[in-house]
């Protein structure tokens, strides 16, 4: 049944991308190249065959192990994708703890202690809970970043650089 469905996910994903406007080899060609040019590029990445086809030759480069090229940078959509994995695990594992150590603390305090102090932690677990993470972060990046300048806006340092810094560029 996965597999099923990755292969009608797949593929009305791709047509829906090439239905959008815009195209790939204008975009690497850029606006001022001549059309001889343009077609040689669209002829190049495939784009100029029919969409099953382009589909067809995506998921045979996929079960071979190529994820294709970026059309921005040109590297390998596989290197691209490794260089972000330990920020992304990194992010994954603080943001877990973190959770479950606010989760178990809120938890206690709002089951144990009766009154306004507990009302108060039942209140914030659920603004905690409602409100969507993305505004959260937003509103924390424009007081401690933007604001007090107390963390970066952006960056990464790996952790073999220090666990200061990496947990410095985490915090946000």
């Amino acid at each position: 049944m996965s597999l099923v469905l990755f292969f009608v996910l797949s593929a009305l994903l791709f047509v829906l991308v090439s239905l959008t406007p815009g195209d790939a080899a204008r975009m690497i060609v850029g606006p001022n190249a001549s059309q001889e040019h343009y077609e040689m590029v669209r002829q190049q990445l495939g784009l100029d065959l029919p969409v099953w086809q382009q589909y067809w030759n995506w998921l045979v480069d996929l079960f071979h192990g190529d994820l294709g090229r970026s059309v921005v940078s040109g590297t390998p959509v596989s290197q691209v994708l490794a260089d972000r994995i330990e920020p992304t695990l990194a992010l994954i594992i603080g943001a877990f703890i973190c959770e479950s150590i606010l989760g178990i603390v809120f938890g206690v305090i709002g089951a144990s202690r009766p009154g306004v102090v507990g009302k108060t932690a039942d209140t914030l677990s659920v603004i905690g809970s409602s409100v969507p993470n993305f505004w959260i972060g937003l509103v924390l990046a424009a007081i401690f970043a933007v604001q007090l300048r107390w963390f970066p806006t952006s960056g990464y340092e790996p952790i073999v650089d220090g666990i200061g810094p990496w947990l410095w560029d985490l915090v946000l």
